[in-house]
C-alpha cells in the first residue's frame, strides 16, 4: 500500500520517481498532487491512496509525527520501524478506506455539476445473472473485509456443522475388520475405524475465501482477522488461482451453493479473481476514484450533516447567489430572541492545512453572504400584488429580517467551520468547538440591530468524525449531530453577543398614547400603541438598538453595548424609556414572560379596614421580579421626609456598592420594580414599607441640591415611586444577610477583600437587589420553625457554660453555603451538647452575618460546605472562615425530653461535630 499527501511537495528522488510513475505529471519541477482518493496501478502493482492535506499539522507532519516522505510505502515503514505500532498501520489504512467511501457516497449523491471534480475508472465484472457490474478493485477488497467482519457468528455455526462427527468410532466396522486383544476379559481394539476428514465443496468455498483474506493482508496490508483454522491454500498454489484457476474453479463449484450467505460469499470470491484476471492480463490496467478538489467533497460532507432542503433557500437562490457567490451552508432555525421565528444560519467550510488560517478576503466574503441573504428576504418582504397587499406570508415564504416599527434588523448568525485531525485520532467524538473570539464589523457603534453590524464565529471539527458519519451513511448519527451542532451554534453566538451587549425587554406601561385623528380608540390595540409611541417619541433613539419580532409584538427588545464609553448614553436612554416601558433585563433565547406574572402590573392601593378585599401579595408570585432592599437613616438629612414628599428613592452612582458598578449597566438597577424601604439604624428592622417603582433617572449632584436633597455627594440613580403595596410579612434582616452573602461570594470570586473595614465602610446601608424567589426562599419570617433545632457540639465544654450570648458559626463561601444559611436561620432552638450532657436554648431575634465573630459568642467551625473543595482535613483546618453567622440565644425553660443518644447520632455524610438542623421530635426519647 502506497501513500501520498495532497498538496505536499515531494523532493526526494525515490518519491518523485514513484509519483511520476503513477500519475505521470510534474508541476514546476516539484512533484505533488492536488487529488484525494484511491488509485490502483499495474505499474506499481499496489493500491495507492492520496490523503487530504488536513492530516498534516502546522509542522507538515502527518498525524503530528510522520514525515510524508518516510511513509510512502506503508509496509516498508512498518518493517523499518518508522511506523512503530501495528495499530498505527491499521489506523492509516482505515482512514484511507474511509476517504474512499466518503468520495463514493459523494459520487452517488452529488449533482452533475459537482461530480465534474471526480476522476474515476471502473472495470466491469459479471454478476450471477450475467449482467456487468462496475466497480473498482478496492470496492471488492472492502466488500470482502466487511463480509468477514459482519459474519463471524455464521462462520462459527458452519464450522461446527462441517466438523461434527469427526473422529467418531464406527464400532460395527471396527469389530468386523479388526482383531481384538483380550486383556482382563475386556476386548481392546488397536486399529479403530473412524470418520475420515476430507474436503467437501462447502468447506472448499471457506478455504478459498479465507485464503483471499490472507492474500489481502500480506499483499495489500488490509488488517483482516482470520479466526478459523482452515488448511489455507499455499502461496505457490494461490498464484495459480490468481492466474485464472481461481475464476475457473469457482465457476465449476457454483451450482453447489443455494443459501444466501454462501451465494454472497461465492460472488465476492468470484469478483476478486475476475478482477485479478483482468489485472494479470492487462499490463496497463488501472482503476481509480479521485477528487481533484476535495474541498468540495468536504463542503458536501458538512452540508449533509448540517442542512436539509428548504424551499425558501431554493426559491431565493440563496446558495448560488445572484452576484455569482456560492454559500456553502445555509439553513433556517430558531432565532436568538424568544418566539421570533426562524432565522438563516450561514456557514462556510474551510478546508486548509492546519498551519493556514482563513484569509482576510474569506472573512469579508462571508459578511457579503449575510448581506445578500438579508437583501433577498427584504426583496420578498417588499413585493406586493396587484391590489397593493404584501404578496408573501412571513415565516412560510420569507423570514423577517427588518422590524418596520423601529427599522431594526435581525441578528444573522454567521460561522466558519474547518477540519482538523486530533492527536488522539479518534472517530467517535466530533470535537466541535469554538476557536478564538467572535469577529464583528460595524458601520455604527452600539447598534447591534443594524443591517451593517455583522458577526462571525470560527469552529473546528474533527475531520475523522465527519468522514466516518458521512461515509457510513448512519442516519441516526447524522441527525444527532445536526441537532447538537445547531444548538451549539445558537447557544454560542448568544453567549458571545451577551458578553458584548446588554439586552432588555421593554413592555408598554398602561399609559395613554396619542392616536391619529382618523383612528378610533376602541379599535386600536396595545400593540398599536407601542408602534405609535416609538414613532412619536423614540424612533431616533432606538434606531439600530431595538427589534420587535413579528410573532411577539407585545415586547420590544433592546440591545446596548457594554463598554464604559457608552455608559452615559445608555443610561440616558434607559432612563427615558423607563417612563413609558417596564424594563427588564433579558437573556437571549428565553421567554420574557418568565419574568412577568399575573401580579406584575399592580396599579391599585390595597383596601384598608374591615370588610374590604385583601390585597396582600406573596413573594412567590413575584419570583422573577427584582426587589430593591433600600435603607434610610432617621435623623440624617431628613431622608425619610425627602423620600415620601418627593416619592423618590436614590442610590449612589459614583461609588462601588452592591448591585451597582460605575461605568457598567447593571440589570438589577435597571429592572428593579419594587422598593423595600427600611430604617438602617433600627436594630430589629421590623418596620418597613414596599413601594412600586415607576421609572428611574440618573441625576447629578446639582439636580439633587435643586430638589432639596441635603449634602449630596456625586451622582445618583433616582427611582420614581408610585403607591405603597402590601406583601406578606418578611424579615429584612434575612434579606440583608442573603444580600451580604451574595456580595461576599462575588468579591471572593473576583479576589477582592472581605474585611471588617470594607463591611463598615462600603456595605453598611448599601442597596440590596433580590428576586421575589430569593426573598420567598430565604427571608420570610415564617421560615423560622419552632419545631426545628440547630444541634451544636462542643466536647471541650464540660459544664456547658461557653454558650453565653449566642452561637457564631464560622462559615465559608462555597456551593453548599446558601443552603446552610437557609437551614441555620430556620431553627427556633439551639441544642448545645458535649456528647454527655446537653442544654436547649431559644433563638432570639434575627441572625446576622459578621466578618469577625463578636466577643462573648461561642465560635464553632462549620466545615461541611468546603469539604468538597478541601478534602484534606489538615489543610481545611488552616483556612480562616470567610464570615460568621451569628444567632442570639437565651436558655429555654423547655427541655422537650430529648435523648442524648439521638443527639449524638450524626446524619450520614456529617461528622459528630458538624452543626446540623433537625426536627426536635426526632431527638425526643
Amino acid at each position: 500500500m502506497k501513500l501520498f499527501i495532497e498538496g505536499y511537495q515531494y523532493k526526494e528522488e525515490a518519491s518523485k520517481g514513484l509519483l511520476e510513475k503513477i500519475l505521470k505529471f510534474e508541476q514546476g519541477g516539484v512533484y505533488s498532487t492536488d487529488m484525494v482518493g484511491y488509485y490502483y496501478s499495474n505499474d506499481v502493482k499496489d493500491t495507492v491512496f492520496f490523503l487530504p492535506k488536513v492530516v498534516m499539522d502546522r509542522n507538515d507532519l502527518v498525524f503530528h509525527k510522520y514525515n510524508p516522505e518516510k511513509i510512502i510505502d506503508l509496509q516498508e515503514a512498518l518493517e523499518n520501524k518508522t511506523i512503530k505500532e501495528e495499530d498505527e498501520y491499521r489506523f492509516i489504512y482505515g482512514l484511507s478506506v474511509w476517504i474512499y467511501r466518503a468520495i463514493n457516497v459523494f459520487r452517488n449523491t452529488a449533482d452533475d455539476q459537482h461530480r465534474k471534480i471526480l476522476l474515476y475508472r471502473d472495470i466491469p465484472s459479471d454478476n450471477l445473472s450475467g449482467q456487468s457490474v462496475y466497480n473498482t478493485f478496492l470496492d471488492i477488497l472492502i466488500s470482502l473485509q466487511r463480509f468477514n467482519d459482519e459474519n463471524q457468528n455464521y462462520f462459527t455455526f458452519v464450522l461446527k456443522n462441517i466438523h461434527s462427527g469427526f473422529n467418531k468410532i464406527n464400532w460395527t466396522k471396527t469389530i468386523s475388520r479388526s482383531q481384538a486383544i483380550i486383556q482382563d476379559d475386556v476386548p481392546i481394539y488397536m486399529d479403530v475405524v473412524n470418520r475420515k476428514r476430507q474436503v467437501n465443496l462447502e468447506e472448499e468455498l471457506f478455504i478459498i475465501f479465507f485464503s483471499i483474506l490472507r492474500h489481502m493482508r500480506v499483499k495489500y496490508g488490509f488488517p483482516v482477522k482470520i479466526n478459523y483454522n482452515f488448511p489455507l491454500i499455499t502461496d505457490e498454489a494461490f498464484e495459480n488461482y490468481l492466474d485464472g484457476y481461481g475464476e475457473m474453479r469457482l465457476i465449476q463449484i457454483r451450482h453447489k451453493y443455494f443459501a444466501d450467505k454462501q451465494v454472497q460469499m461465492w460472488q465476492l470470491c468470484y469478483d476478486f479473481f475476475s478482477k485479478q484476471s483482468q489485472i494479470q492480463n492487462n499490463s496497463h490496467y488501472s482503476d481509480h476514484l479521485l477528487a481533484k478538489d476535495f474541498n468540495i467533497v468536504f463542503e458536501e460532507m458538512i452540508d449533509h450533516l448540517l442542512c436539509e432542503k428548504d424551499k425558501r433557500v431554493e426559491k431565493m437562490k440563496l446558495k448560488d447567489q445572484t452576484d455569482g457567490k456560492r454559500v456553502d451552508h445555509i439553513y433556517a432555525w430558531d432565532g436568538l430572541m424568544h418566539n421570533q421565528g426562524d432565522i438563516f444560519y450561514i456557514g462556510d467550510s474551510k478546508y486548509y492545512k492546519q498551519k493556514n488560517d482563513p484569509r482576510e478576503y474569506s472573512v469579508y466574503k462571508q459578511y457579503t453572504y449575510a448581506r445578500n441573504v438579508i437583501q433577498a428576504n427584504l426583496d420578498l418582504f417588499n413585493e406586493k400584488d396587484a391590489k397593493g397587499k404584501k404578496k408573501y406570508k412571513p415565516g412560510d415564504d420569507y423570514l423577517i429580517y427588518r422590524d418596520e416599527d423601529t427599522e431594526g434588523y435581525n441578528i444573522t448568525p454567521n460561522f466558519f467551520i474547518r477540519a482538523h485531525v486530533p492527536e488522539d485520532r479518534g472517530y467517535e467524538d466530533d470535537d466541535l468547538e469554538i476557536k478564538g473570539n467572535m469577529d464583528r464589523i460595524v458601520h455604527f457603534e452600539n447598534r447591534l440591530f443594524d443591517r451593517d453590524t455583522l458577526l462571525l464565529q470560527h469552529y473546528d471539527i474533527n475531520f475523522l468524525y465527519v468522514l466516518s458519519v458521512y461515509g457510513s451513511e448512519d442516519i441516526l448519527a447524522q441527525e444527532s449531530f445536526k441537532l447538537k451542532a445547531r444548538r451549539m451554534f445558537r447557544e454560542q453566538i448568544m453567549k458571545d453577543i451577551q458578553e458584548k451587549y446588554k439586552f432588555f425587554s421593554l413592555q408598554l406601561k398602561p399609559i395613554e398614547v396619542e392616536s391619529p385623528d382618523d383612528e378610533e380608540e376602541e379599535t386600536s390595540s396595545s400593540f398599536d400603541k407601542m408602534n405609535r409611541l416609538v414613532e412619536q417619541k423614540y424612533f431616533r433613539k432606538l434606531l439600530g438598538k431595538a427589534f420587535r419580532p413579528y410573532k411577539e409584538e407585545e415586547f420590544l427588545y433592546l440591545s446596548l453595548e457594554s463598554g464604559p464609553e457608552y455608559y452615559d448614553d445608555n443610561m440616558r436612554l434607559l432612563s427615558d424609556l423607563s417612563k413609558d416601558f417596564n424594563i427588564r433585563y433579558y437573556k437571549l433565547g428565553t421567554d420574557p414572560r418568565d419574568v412577568i406574572n399575573k401580579f406584575a402590573d399592580l396599579t391599585f392601593v390595597p383596601t384598608k379596614g374591615q370588610g374590604g378585599e385583601s390585597h396582600v401579595f406573596r413573594f412567590e408570585d413575584f419570583k422573577d421580579e427584582i426587589f430593591l432592599v433600600g435603607g434610610y437613616r432617621s435623623g440624617d438629612k431628613n431622608q425619610l421626609d425627602w423620600i415620601l414628599s418627593k416619592m423618590m428613592y436614590n442610590i449612589r452612582a459614583s461609588v462601588n456598592r452592591h448591585g451597582y458598578r460605575s461605568g457598567i449597566i447593571d440589570e438589577n438597577v435597571v429592572s428593579a420594580r419594587y422598593l423595600i424601604l427600611y430604617e438602617i439604624s433600627d436594630s430589629g428592622k421590623r418596620d418597613y414599607h414596599i413601594y412600586r417603582i415607576e421609572s428611574w433617572n440618573r441625576r447629578s449632584e446639582d439636580w439633587m441640591v435643586k430638589n432639596g436633597y441635603e449634602r449630596p455627594n456625586g451622582s445618583y440613580i433616582v427611582y420614581n415611586l408610585s403607591h405603597e403595596v402590601h406583601f406578606e410579612q418578611a424579615s429584612v434582616y434575612a434579606m440583608l444577610n442573603l444580600g451580604l452573602y451574595l456580595e461576599m461570594d462575588s468579591r471572593k470570586s473576583q479576589k477582592q477583600e472581605i474585611s471588617e473595614e470594607w463591611l463598615n465602610r462600603d456595605w453598611y446601608g448599601a442597596p440590596v437587589f433580590l428576586t421575589g424567589q430569593q426573598i420567598n426562599g430565604y427571608a420570610l419570617a415564617s421560615h423560622r420553625d419552632s419545631g426545628k433545632a440547630l444541634v451544636v457540639v462542643n466536647i471541650g465544654d464540660k459544664d456547658l457554660s461557653k454558650l453565653g450570648k449566642g452561637y457564631s458559626a464560622s462559615m465559608f463561601v462555597a456551593q453548599r453555603t446558601k443552603q446552610a444559611i437557609k437551614d441555620f436561620t430556620s431553627a427556633g432552638y439551639v441544642v448545645y451538647s458535649n456528647k454527655i450532657l446537653h442544654k436547649v436554648f431559644k433563638v432570639q431575634g434575627d441572625c446576622a452575618i459578621y466578618v469577625q465573630a463578636p466577643n462573648g459568642y461561642l465560635e464553632r467551625r462549620y466545615a461541611e460546605p468546603i469539604k468538597e473543595l478541601f478534602p484534606d482535613r489538615n489543610e481545611r483546618d488552616k483556612i480562616d472562615p470567610d464570615f460568621h453567622l451569628v444567632l442570639d440565644v437565651e436558655q429555654s425553660e423547655l427541655d422537650f425530653g430529648l435523648s442524648q443518644r439521638k443527639i449524638n447520632r450524626a446524619p450520614e455524610g456529617l461528622s459528630g461535630y458538624d452543626p446540623r438542623v433537625v426536627d426536635i421530635d426526632t431527638l425526643k426519647a
